[in-house]
């Protein structure tokens, strides 16, 4: 399934879980506003005041810096789970001791009893947020989804109980605990099989999450300070009732969309998380969720305000109808926040929080003021007033911050924000024409204008233009039904076939990065098929679970024939796959409808679908040399040569020798790439140079001789050099140690100290490597087709040393010669290269030493790798598929 998919998945079921959330809160004030007095109301809205405060702290920021981190051991979390306990223990016992100091600063010592029953909400919320996070970051929404419906329709029914039974506002706060211990026992019921809680606390196992979770904390602190300056100046101010009444009127205007925000942005912030090491596709992701945003939030929040006195009346009771103009205006305040809360998200998915916490001090150190001030000098209308201009305000920091943090043009962001009011204005200018006709009008009553408001709202989404709207009405109609839906999805324009042996779930090779990287970024509607496949942000992958159980026995019994002959287990699954037959078989019925077939790196595949009936059009792409692949004499290979539209290349090397051999005629070159990173300046280079070797652990690719030039730098030169070596021998991160990878152990072990193996990295754990490396030293033994790790390592500022073999001249040599820092040695034997290396490496180091040279290396060294990013190989790609003619 492809993370677009979990995504659309896990949405749905966090809608469900915010639709009961939404029903039984509107479905709770509307019930207790009709039982309860004013006064009541406002000592409810006191409970959800402080429980709003303390819920802060609870946690403190752990539950987001676990969803954050990359990785947490089952230790990691037990010490945080009973921290979190502790902490919510403490508090429960704090606030039973202050309920009657708390209720007399808040403006109600009638709340006393109330905030005493309610502080055992703290212990129970406390139990439950580990769990939570755990089944959030695994984008398990369905089992969150379920918990809290169980939790909340369970709490909803104590209240409703109470209530009618004449309990007052007791009966919202026993809701509330027994809403937190149903969440918390199912939580840790449904997160067993992932969270092993064991009874054990270290608090240096907590360190890296609250350290994460302080910034988070201050940051929730002054948050709840701009959001709920109003409610706390009301409160102090103008007494209870006028807090009932403002709380309702919020609750409607300001809450409605906060409700309907959490069904995204819960679920983007683990998916923003994933991919925070590319700024520019998070970027153009948060574009893509503010348009949603905006369009699930702005027309109920412009119905509610063109129909406020009759809204009001309608949830609340006649009594009520004072809240109307108060309520219109706080849908503005509620439209600003909407939009501008998943800012908070990407500050934390992109580990921006101090920053964010810095502009919020700023921001509520003017709004604060702003909004108490006007209910000091204008009571309940200058308090209005205030919220309305600090929403302005807020909505220009939030255009900053963007800009800052993620590179967000204010045109583009403009148009994202403008998607909801588009989709709202034909209903609004309905609702406008409906005030024409006389009161008593049959149009005129309410049941009715809210039918002809859906009616045309329905139409505009259904019918409207623009890309916006079309992307949120295929992702609505996707989870309908077939036979529900208007008319076919969008076809699928290109299909990506992948080897039968080639891994598409974080562990595979250059040809796995190269696909996730453009495809996640095409304008074109692309499916992915691999054999062994996950989630994947942006990539539509689609899932193949037959030829998956297949997969698996052919690789295991790979392994094992490579452990009984200690040869190569690549060797082995690509004889045991067969050459794709039985993979292209079970791919045949899915490819005939698609109009391009993008083949990677098996030229062979292209005849062998032709046989299967496939009639359109196929594109190889060859990231090795062709020649490894087809026969040599062009009359034999002339039937696979014949079977192909297109050929592209992923370096001009590559693309020369086939001409040269097979006088082909459709041919392009499109480079592999790499993310643009951010600009951080070099770590000073200390006492002890460290090198890095990245690669698949076979012959052709030099790791044994890496660890020879580094032994011969040290004893021949007395040059304290280190070599870190990361790779595996293939299968992804298989371990398998080859009879190559036991000479490779065999030389590192003769450098005790000097030289470190390290398991398969990822992808993003590579790349943190190059970052803190000195260089990179890939004495490569054959024609290396491109050398994606050598544009990876300049992307990262480090400099590159190198043998002038296969396409690797082409990343390292520009107009005005090899990149500065860099090092190309001519090719020759292993003796030969290595003395030639031996020759640059010295002055090499020494001038790296030089913060100032190692600046201009490392600045010389990313302008390269710029020439080579992502986002316009992509563009390329997409123009090539689309246009046969390149």
């Amino acid at each position: 399934m492809s993370l677009r998919r979990s995504t659309v998945d896990a949405t749905a079921w966090t809608a469900v879980s915010f639709a009961v959330a939404l029903v039984v809160q509107l479905g709770q004030f509307a019930l207790l506003a009709r039982l309860l007095d004013p006064s009541e109301m406002g000592i409810i809205a006191i409970v959800a005041l402080l429980n709003a405060f303390v819920d802060i702290f609870l946690g403190m920021g752990v539950a987001q810096a676990i969803i954050q981190r990359r990785r947490a051991t089952s230790f990691e979390l037990s010490s945080v789970f009973w921290l979190n306990l502790s902490v919510g223990l403490l508090v429960t016992v704090a606030v039973l001791l202050g309920a009657a100091p708390i209720a007399s600063l808040l403006g109600s010592a009638a709340a006393a009893p109330v905030l005493t029953v309610a502080s055992l909400v703290f212990v129970g919320s406390a139990a439950g947020q580990v769990p939570r996070a755990v089944l959030e970051k695994g984008i398990r929404f369905r089992a969150v989804a379920v918990s809290e419906t169980i939790a909340l329709v369970g709490g909803f029914a104590v209240t409703v109980c109470l209530a009618v039974s004449g309990a007052g506002a007791l009966s919202y706060a026993w809701g509330l605990v027994a809403t937190a211990a149903l969440r918390s026992v199912l939580a840790l019921v449904q997160a067993r099989r992932w969270f092993r809680l064991r009874f054990r606390f270290r608090i240096r196992e907590t360190a890296r999450f609250l350290s994460f979770g302080v910034f988070q904390t201050l940051d929730g602190i002054v948050n709840y300070l701009g959001s709920n300056a109003g409610s706390l100046a009301i409160g102090r101010l103008l007494g209870p009732a006028q807090l009932g009444g403002y709380t309702l009127g919020y609750n409607l205007a300001v809450n409605l969309p906060a409700r309907v925000n959490p069904i995204v942005t819960r679920v983007m912030f683990p998916v923003f998380s994933s991919i925070q090491h590319d700024r520019e596709r998070v970027a153009r992701n948060h574009l893509r969720v503010t348009a949603v945003l905006s369009m699930a939030s702005i027309p109920p929040l412009m119905l509610v305000a063109l129909r406020s006195e009759e809204i009001v009346r309608l949830f609340y009771g006649p009594g009520w109808g004072w809240i109307a103009g108060m309520t219109s205006a706080l849908t503005v305040v509620g439209a600003v926040r909407a939009i501008g809360n998943p800012v908070g998200f990407i500050l934390m998915a992109m580990d921006r929080v101090r920053f964010g916490l810095v502009v919020n001090i700023v921001k509520t150190a003017i709004t604060v003021p702003m909004i108490v001030g006007g209910g000091v000098l204008f009571g309940l209308d200058g308090l209005i007033g205030g919220l309305l201009l600090s929403s302005a305000l807020g909505f220009a920091v939030t255009c900053a911050v963007l800009r800052v943090v993620l590179g967000v043009r204010l045109g583009a962001f403009l148009r994202a924000c403008a998607a909801g009011p588009l989709l709202a204005a034909p209903m609004a200018i309905v609702l406008l024409l409906l005030r024409i006709l006389p009161e008593g009008a049959p149009l005129r009553l309410l049941p009715v204008e809210l039918a002809l408001a859906g009616l045309v709202l329905g139409a505009t989404a259904l019918l409207a233009p623009g890309r916006d709207i079309a992307e949120a009405r295929s992702l609505v109609l996707s989870r309908l039904p077939a036979r529900f839906r208007p008319g076919a999805a969008a076809p699928v324009e290109v299909a990506v076939v992948l080897a039968a042996e080639e891994r598409f779930d974080g562990s595979g090779g250059a040809v796995a990065t190269w696909v996730r990287e453009t495809v996640s970024r095409s304008s074109l509607r692309i499916a992915v098929h691999a054999p062994w496949s996950s989630a994947s942000p942006g990539v539509d992958v689609r899932p193949h679970r037959l030829y998956r159980r297949i997969y698996a026995v052919q690789r295991r019994a790979a392994l094992l024939l490579a452990h009984r002959r200690d040869s190569d287990p690549g060797s082995e699954l690509r004889r045991l796959s067969f050459g794709g037959r039985f993979w292209l078989l079970v791919l045949a019925p899915s490819l005939r409808r698609v109009p391009t077939v993008w083949i990677h790196n098996r030229p062979r595949y292209a005849v062998r679908l032709r046989r299967l009936g496939y009639r359109g059009r196929i594109v190889t792409h060859l990231h090795n040399d062709l020649l490894d692949h087809l026969p040599p004499d062009p009359a034999a290979a002339r039937r696979y040569l014949d079977a192909v539209d297109e050929w592209i290349f992923c370096s001009e090397f590559l693309r020369a020798r086939a001409v040269d051999r097979y006088g082909l005629i459709t041919t392009t070159v499109l480079y592999n790439g790499v993310v643009p990173p951010p600009e951080v300046p070099p770590e000073p280079l200390g006492g002890t140079a460290e090198a890095v070797f990245a690669g698949r652990l076979v012959a052709e690719k030099g790791a044994r001789e890496a660890v020879e030039i580094v032994r011969r730098m040290r004893t021949e030169h007395g040059a304290d050099l280190r070599l870190v070596i990361a790779g595996a021998s293939g299968l992804g991160d298989d371990a398998t140690p080859t009879p190559y990878v036991r000479a490779l152990d065999e030389a590192v072990a003769t450098l005790p100290g000097a030289v470190r193996r390290l398991p398969f990295l990822r992808h993003e754990d590579l790349l943190e490597l190059f970052g803190s490396s000195a260089l990179l030293l890939y004495p490569c033994r054959w024609n290396e087709p491109f050398g994606m790790v050598v544009v990876e390592a300049l992307s990262r500022g480090i400099p590159v040393v190198t043998v002038e073999r296969g396409g690797l001249p082409e990343i390292l040599r520009t107009s005005d010669g090899v990149v500065d820092g860099s090092v190309l040695v001519p090719p020759g034997t292993e003796e030969e290269v290595a003395d030639a290396v031996l020759a640059e490496l010295p002055a090499l180091i020494a001038s790296l030493r030089d913060p100032r040279r190692r600046a201009e290396v490392a600045a010389a060294s990313r302008r390269r790798a710029a020439d080579f990013g992502w986002p316009g190989i992509a563009r390329r790609a997409d123009e090539l598929l689309a246009d046969p003619r390149g």
